[in-house]
């Protein structure tokens, strides 16, 4: 159910950034920024998707291997490299505004996730000290 609510949700927000009213006027180079920064984004989520091999809510140990040794929240961080790479690569003005409003929550989640983290891992603090995001 997450994986299909997923789905929905970000073929809606590649729709979305192509059905754009206000295409900004970008240089080609910086919409190929773009689809990079789009394209980094989907290596990350997929490389920690095959590391936790689950969508759903992860019940095991602390993963501190792979991605995970280095990124805290490699897939929150892609979804934000995805928000903004994909409406920069379009250029789509509104849909970047709206992808501001979408990190904020992105955001969010990743703080309630780090407070439930830090109480469910007693190692989760020092983990923090040597990774970044």
């Amino acid at each position: 159910i997450i994986f299909a609510d997923m789905a929905l949700l970000w073929i809606s927000w590649f729709k979305m950034c192509e059905l754009d009213p206000v295409m900004l006027p970008l240089p080609e180079i910086i919409q190929l920024i773009g689809f990079i920064i789009a394209a980094v984004g989907l290596f990350i989520f997929f490389v920690a998707l095959f590391k936790l091999k689950t969508l759903e809510n992860y019940n095991g140990n602390l993963v501190t291997t792979g991605i995970f040794k280095y990124l805290r929240h490699p897939m929150y961080l892609a979804f934000l490299f995805w928000l903004f790479g994909y409406a920069i690569f379009r250029p789509a003005g509104i849909s970047m505004i709206v992808a501001v409003l979408f990190a904020a929550n992105i955001l969010y989640w990743r703080f309630l996730e780090e407070k439930d983290l830090s109480v469910k891992y007693k190692d989760y603090e020092q983990y923090k000290k040597k990774t970044i995001f």
